[in-house]
């Protein structure tokens, strides 16, 4: 008997979209995804892994993981009694795996269902306001990360967590005003 479901998510091609399944995102996991650690995944595999599934092989059937995308999913309601409703601390992104957090602390499995599927039309928001979606989306990462991680990770490990998070926004915000200027004056001058 299933506790709470979630679909795959395709693109509009078919293929699946990375987020529906993954493995939580701590703070090790994160830091191996963004710095490009997880190609050493086939050799390491314990050590290097990071918290993408999507290109894994699709399992034939309904499977337990860690967490799924809040786009599309189902929750038993005896289940949403006992855990509450999402946090309403987030704006943003990462809801979700708050929510995934809190489910399987309580014995609640989180189930993928593959043969489920839906198509996402991921980034509309973040097209028009990448800014803005980046902030709340690194805001609510820190979130997640002091709610469930402040006791695991000693001080100075949580305030280099913090540090990167903020490196990562910071990069970011650079990057989409440049790509920014450059779209505007490309279009000044006519190109």
């Amino acid at each position: 008997m299933w506790e709470w479901l979630g679909e795959m998510l395709t693109n509009p091609d078919g293929t699946e979209q990375a987020g529906g399944r993954r493995e939580i995102p701590t703070p090790w996991r994160s830091f191996v995804m963004a710095f490009g650690f997880s190609r050493l995944r086939s050799r390491y595999p314990k050590l290097f892994s990071d918290f993408s599934m999507h290109d894994q092989p699709l399992p034939e059937h309904a499977v337990e993981v860690a967490a799924i995308s809040g786009a599309c999913m189902l929750v038993r309601r005896d289940a949403l009694e006992e855990i509450g409703l999402l946090d309403e601390g987030y704006f943003m992104h990462c809801e979700d795996l708050d929510w995934c957090m809190r489910f399987r602390r309580h014995n609640w499995k989180v189930l993928f269902v593959p043969d489920a599927r839906m198509v996402h039309f991921k980034g509309h928001c973040s097209n028009s306001r990448p800014i803005f979606v980046e902030w709340n989306k690194h805001k609510g990462m820190m979130r997640f990360y002091r709610k469930h991680f402040r006791d695991l990770y000693p001080g100075p490990l949580m305030f280099l967590v913090a540090l990167g998070v903020w490196l990562r926004f910071g990069a970011l915000t650079v990057y989409h005003t440049t790509r920014h200027i450059g779209r505007m004056l490309g279009l000044r001058h006519g190109l």
